[in-house]
């Protein structure tokens, strides 16, 4: 690891220890992820001559990173991860037909990509995803004690940034890479045994290419290697299968299932216009989980995947009102590459 990796995460640990301990709720694997992807890309230690008596201009970056733990705040430039406490959401019913325009909408992207041609990929390939973000911040300001005060009612949505990464198609254990905010960060899984094709909440080419592509032995399998995990186990499987769709690469037979398992989740529904953070306009598929509504988009002449959308659908003091749009992603690009770099 390289010296400023370390010393960010130095910064990261020492300020963690001012905040209270937060309330023992684990967020699933792909979340941890995120938000470890998030501060590291983030933070950016300070150069030059700096007033210590004087407070310091932060950035917090929010991100909607599990309804059922409410809030995650990133504090992306002190390298702080805090999660607070909400209720359980109330339960969300199932859609009253198996023939709803959500159903028929996943059935019909299913076909599409079941027609796709399958990527030569060789076990030195990499999946390469070049997407644009963003999610809201506030201000906040880091005193001399190094005590940390949030504005919430700055809180804004950030202008979409893009956000760039490099995963081996076999082996999380080679090296993985994320690009964001002019820096390149290292995020090479190196707490497994090797070699690794991961899990369901960070999966690798090969691993994706081994599930069933029958969509209820598929959903059965992403309910039990997600259990224990988000607001309910019907709402992790949605978020689990967006990830898999969203910063993954998967066989068109896979894709397809994925689709086709996701119809099978009750409370599913249609949305008819929405945007992703390119300004792309489509058909969305969306799940609610009684705080946040999470949006896939189609474009909706071709079916094709354009992003994600998280959309408040109850008033959060800090956070926004009803309708806000907390996160958004466009997918711009994904590929099977030769290497590291490469976009093509």
């Amino acid at each position: 690891m390289s010296t400023d990796h370390r010393r960010d995460e130095n910064i990261v640990t020492d300020v963690a220890r001012l905040l209270p301990t937060p309330p023992r709720r684990d967020l699933p694997a792909s979340r941890r992820h995120a938000v470890k992807e998030l501060v590291l890309s983030e933070i950016t230690p300070t150069r030059g001559t700096v007033d210590d008596d004087a407070p310091r201009r932060r950035r917090l970056r929010r991100r909607v990173l599990l309804p059922a733990l409410g809030t995650v705040v990133a504090a992306a430039a002190v390298g702080v991860v805090v999660a607070v406490n909400r209720p359980a959401p109330a339960p969300v019913p199932p859609d009253a037909t198996a023939d709803s325009p959500a159903v028929r909408l996943l059935a019909r992207v299913a076909a599409v990509a079941d027609k796709r041609p399958s990527p030569a990929v060789t076990d030195t390939s990499y999946v390469y995803v070049d997407t644009m973000q963003a999610f809201t911040g506030s201000s906040a300001t880091v005193d001399q004690n190094g005590n940390l005060h949030e504005d919430p009612a700055s809180t804004v949505l950030d202008k979409p940034r893009p956000r760039q990464v490099w995963i081996p198609v076999a082996d999380l254990c080679e090296k993985s890479l994320l690009r964001q905010n002019g820096r390149d960060v290292d995020i090479t899984d190196r707490g497994g045994s090797c070699p690794d094709q991961g899990s369901l909440n960070r999966p690798t080419y090969r691993l994706l290419a081994s599930l069933p592509t029958d969509p209820r032995a598929l959903l059965d399998r992403i309910h039990t290697e997600t259990k224990g995990h988000g607001a309910t186990p019907d709402q992790e499987a949605f978020v689990t299968i967006g990830d898999m769709l969203r910063e993954s690469a998967a066989p068109p037979r896979i894709t397809a299932a994925l689709y086709r398992a996701a119809a099978l989740i009750p409370g599913v529904t249609s949305v008819p216009d929405t945007t992703d953070a390119a300004g792309r306009r489509g058909v969305a598929v969306a799940r609610d989980d009684g705080f946040v509504r999470t949006e896939w988009i189609f474009n909706a002449a071709t079916d094709e995947l354009l992003g994600e959308r998280d959309v408040l659908t109850t008033d959060s003091p800090g956070r926004g009102r009803a309708g806000d749009v907390v996160g958004t992603t466009a997918i711009m690009t994904k590929a099977i590459v030769a290497g590291i770099g490469r976009t093509s």
